[in-house]
């Protein structure tokens, strides 16, 4: 409970979510769907942030490596959720043309990329394997445009099985 505490305080005042939502509601002025992108890079950029600082060694330190990884899924998913809305509310304007289901598909991105971090814990991996898998699930939907918008959500399902498949295992190694 603590971690999670420590977290969502973090969140209020976190210069980073800031940012990328700022860069998600830009995209959704111009009507790009890559809202989920951003969103799915926000975690993986802020975990291995915090690995390098010191932050994540000293918050498992205080309260162990389950609670941590659990408040940074919840605050992940919170954190998600702000930016795809940053995006959402920023096609309101006639332009735009960002659907709402990236409300839905944002913060599943997001907690993917956390994942991503999570499994790679390198700054610059981490992002660069949420943009590949980003561009892969576009370049799938092209080839086949039978699976259409669902091969998104099943791109990020992939990525979320492949992340808790991934945490376990690293749970496991400290039995």
């Amino acid at each position: 409970m603590t971690a999670l505490r420590a977290d969502l305080m973090r969140l209020g005042s976190d210069p980073m979510l800031l940012g990328f939502a700022f860069a998600a509601a830009v995209l959704g002025l111009a009507g790009s769907p890559d809202v989920v992108l951003v969103a799915a890079l926000y975690p993986a950029v802020r975990y291995t942030y915090e690995l390098r600082r010191g932050t994540m060694a000293r918050a498992v330190l205080l309260t162990g490596r389950q609670p941590v990884l659990a408040a940074r899924v919840v605050t992940t998913l919170l954190g998600g959720a702000v930016i795809g809305a940053a995006g959402v509310l920023a096609s309101l304007v006639p332009w735009a043309t960002t659907d709402a289901e990236v409300l839905l598909t944002a913060p599943l991105a997001a907690v993917a990329g956390l994942f991503a971090g999570v499994v790679l814990r390198n700054y610059f991996l981490a992002p660069l394997a949420v943009v590949l898998v980003h561009i892969g699930g576009e370049l799938v939907v092209v080839t086949w445009p039978v699976l259409g918008p669902q091969m998104g959500v099943l791109g990020v399902g992939g990525v979320l099985v492949a992340g808790v498949v991934a945490w376990l295992s690293l749970s496991l190694r400290d039995l």
